[in-house]
């Protein structure tokens, strides 16, 4: 749909998991929405809250688009799904470090450390059994 940046509010939880972009991003994204519109539609839930376009509803309303395109989630979502989405959605649209990376995925999977480290363990053991020929 096309709504009203008026009609969508900020959801607290992306500031919480991302920093703010430079001001390079945002003068970047602010020429390429000035040319193109916006193309790739904010998502928020059923109550207008956003889960993913924060940055793209930031310069609508600085350049006062009387309008933005919107993806509609119908299911209810649950705080981890919440989570899950907001992150996910982002991992390759911001440039994160190593570091950055590693919080997301341990704020998406709890038990992130144990398990990747168990894996790692176990992918080094096996690298060093020998191979037997075919």
């Amino acid at each position: 749909k096309k709504v009203s940046p008026a009609l969508l509010q900020w959801n607290k939880k992306n500031a919480e998991y991302f920093v703010e972009e430079s001001e390079e991003y945002f003068t970047n994204l602010r020429n390429d929405i000035r040319q193109r519109g916006i193309i790739v539609p904010l998502i928020a839930t059923k109550d207008g809250t956003l889960i993913a376009g924060h940055n793209r509803l930031r310069i609508a309303q600085e350049l006062k688009l009387p309008q933005v395109p919107v993806q509609y989630v119908q299911e209810d979502l649950t705080e981890e799904r919440e989570r899950e989405f907001i992150i996910k959605d982002n991992l390759f649209r911001r440039h994160l470090n190593t570091q950055e990376w590693i919080d997301l995925y341990k704020k998406l999977y709890p038990d992130f450390e144990a398990v990747f480290w168990t894996r790692r363990r176990k992918f080094r053991a096996d690298e060093k059994k020998p191979t037997t020929g075919v």
